[in-house]
């Protein structure tokens, strides 16, 4: 029988097959790995886009503040050194900057971004570039609750404090169980009481007791935030009582402040987590208690405080108490 050779084409497959596997055995023998083929990935969606400016931001913002505390405490005093500090971040920054600004220029009418991007340029010290792209954000998305609040924090910081206002009532209009709203717009009513006392048509108290209220609606939003409590607690120092020349009458109005004020700085108490607030608590407390005259109860509270980091203001209230206890010296006849 005649015996069949093999093709040219066939003995080249063959051979190539051979080579192959050679060529992986000897792979295998010296570590070596194939190629994998590439596989496409596929397309971002824009949110994908900006998240990865979030994380670059985020991440070169711990960066700089790793920095300036690892500069602070190392106290450096050398002019060369700070500068070569300042560059550093300010190369950052401009990473960052242009990661926003590239993912704009794809996506213009992305109004979070710009959102983003105004919070991260006012961060920079970038006042009126951070004002602009919040603007446009307003313009973008004019229902976006955080884009008005953010407005609100700018002009309560740069002016005019009218248009603070406006802005934090939008925002609160938009999203009214936001907390940090409230708080916010409290502040406001506060540190520029006389613009709000105007532009309200209020006297200094209703301004208090409008701020109070923003924060007391915080304090429901929020029932576990002991800073918010603490801030409520705090305005009652800001309330006088009106003396109207009736010494019954006063003295049942400041009770009934002094009251207030307690039951707000109890409040705090009960939401504080560490021993430290706790104690700190009992110090206004017993503040306010001296005030209204109630010494025993005053007392009773500053002997609970034992914290060495209170101590001064300990010894400072009980200086006060004994003061107001003493009986006065009789009169020379």
């Amino acid at each position: 029988m005649k015996r069949l050779l093999p093709s040219r084409e066939g003995a080249l497959q063959r051979g190539g097959v051979l080579l192959v596997v050679l060529l992986m055995g000897w792979m295998c023998l010296w570590g070596a790995t194939l190629p994998a083929p590439e596989v496409s990935s596929p397309p971002k969606t824009p949110e994908q886009e900006l998240e990865a400016v979030v994380q670059l931001d985020d991440l070169v913002h711990e960066e700089i503040e790793q920095w300036l505390a690892q500069a602070e405490t190392n106290r450096l005093a050398d002019t060369a050194t700070r500068a070569a500090l300042n560059l550093k971040i300010k190369q950052r920054r401009e990473m960052v900057n242009a990661a926003y600004e590239k993912f704009l220029k794809r996506y213009p009418e992305h109004a979070r971004a710009r959102i983003l991007w105004g919070s991260f340029l006012r961060e920079a010290g970038y006042d009126k570039e951070a004002l602009a792209q919040w603007q446009e954000a307003r313009r973008l998305a004019p229902t976006n609750a955080a884009v008005w609040n953010n407005l609100g924090n700018y002009y309560a910081e740069e002016g005019p404090a009218t248009n603070a206002f406006v802005h934090y009532a939008k925002a609160l209009e938009l999203e009214p169980t936001q907390p940090l709203y409230h708080q916010q717009m409290a502040r406001c009513l506060l540190v520029h009481e006389e613009d709000a006392r105007s532009w309200f048509r209020l006297d200094s108290k209703q301004v208090i007791l409008k701020a109070q209220e923003h924060l007391r609606r915080a304090c429901e939003l929020a029932p576990t935030n002991f800073a918010l409590a603490t801030e409520l607690a705090q305005t009652y120092y800001l309330l006088k009582v009106p003396l109207t020349g009736n010494r019954s009458n006063d003295w049942q109005a400041a009770q009934k402040l002094s009251d207030e004020a307690l039951a707000a700085w109890e409040m705090a108490r009960q939401r504080a987590t560490q021993e430290h607030e706790r104690q700190g608590v009992l110090i206004h407390k017993a503040r306010i208690l001296i005030s209204a005259e109630r010494w025993e109860e005053a007392r009773r509270l500053l002997e609970q405080v034992n914290d060495p980091s209170l101590a001064g203001l300990k010894v400072e209230l009980e200086a006060r108490l004994a003061g107001k206890e003493k009986p006065a010296p009789a009169s020379k006849p």
